[in-house]
């Protein structure tokens, strides 16, 4: 009697599973079929309300096998890389207009006072927070390998709101770190928008840290003519790479303008994270406790010394 009743459990559990996963899978396509039907992505009540739904749902966490049914919907994996467009499309419109905001001195604290400090402007951004605790779990990382504070980081993919460059900056120059020393940083972003590069150039200057060591340059990141050379750390930002094989291919070329024995740090995501982001196959991953930012991803480090010797990181083209 027992084991049917094990039996029966197993089965009511299975069928609660694939219910939830149907269920989730359903609202990520219905999200998906309202985006597509916008004629812009950029920031307003619906755009906000539709990402911020799709961003919640997520980064929420669930059973394991819920997650691969959702992953595995064949409707689902037919618009997952046009979602994930999509939705890098929208967050590079947010990334722009608020650091567009931010500059011209629009922005208003909630109680619709102007700040006239710029930090404080930055601050408002409403996931600035988020940076911040990532950014302290990623150089946390980053110290778990390097023997030294990093004197220059390339960051590609900045965007026009880098604030993960902005976030390491100020950790590196102003914070704490395993040494107990204070050394100059230089922090390259690089981004393949010419815009993107004057917008947030521009911030920069307004929050004082081009002096500090923050620099500015336009490039794709599979250039050849992008010397990353001299750089003991380069960070790929997730959004640069739609797909698996897209990532390897940007990886290998990233790798092969790089000092042997630096190290290569990109963000990927994980559980349902991956409708929003692709998953790159790592050699090491830092996945945050729980408890930690809603957003946060999976942090990949590589050696370059010995980086992609296999030829291959993964085998999913998807996920």
């Amino acid at each position: 009697m027992a084991f049917l009743r094990n039996l029966v459990q197993t089965f009511r559990d299975e069928r609660s599973r694939r219910d939830k996963a149907r269920a989730i899978a359903t609202e990520i396509l219905n999200t998906y079929d309202e985006l597509q039907a916008l004629n812009s992505l950029e920031p307003g009540p619906k755009v906000n309300e539709l990402l911020t739904n799709l961003v919640g749902l997520c980064a929420s966490s669930q059973d394991e096998r819920v997650v691969n049914m959702v992953l595995g919907s064949k409707p689902l994996r037919r618009v997952l890389l046009e979602l994930r467009d999509m939705c890098s499309t929208a967050e590079f419109h947010l990334e722009s207009h608020w650091s567009k905001r931010i500059h011209s001195r629009e922005e208003a604290c909630d109680s619709g006072v102007w700040e006239p400090d710029a930090w404080d402007r930055l601050r408002a951004f409403p996931y600035f927070g988020n940076y911040e605790e990532l950014v302290r779990i990623e150089l946390a990382a980053i110290y778990t390998v390097l023997h030294a504070p990093p004197a220059k980081i390339a960051y590609i993919g900045s965007g026009p709101l880098p604030l993960t460059s902005f976030c390491l900056l100020q950790a590196l120059t102003e914070g704490p770190n395993p040494w107990g020393t204070s050394s100059p940083t230089e922090i390259l972003n690089i981004d393949r928008s010419l815009d993107a590069v004057a917008t947030s150039k521009a911030l920069a200057q307004d929050l004082g840290l081009v002096e500090k060591g923050m620099q500015f340059t336009a490039s794709d990141a599979d250039d050849e003519a992008l010397d990353l050379r001299g750089f003991p750390v380069v960070c790929l930002a997730a959004l640069v790479g739609s797909t698996q094989s897209e990532k390897e291919g940007l990886l290998c070329s990233i790798a092969s303008r790089m000092d042997a024995g630096a190290i290569l740090v990109t963000r990927s995501a994980w559980g349902l994270r991956k409708c929003l982001y692709p998953m790159t196959a790592g050699v090491a991953h830092y996945r945050p406790a729980t408890g930690a930012s809603r957003d946060s991803l999976v942090l990949s480090i590589f050696r370059v010394l010995a980086l992609l010797r296999s030829g291959s990181l993964g085998q999913d083209d998807t996920h």
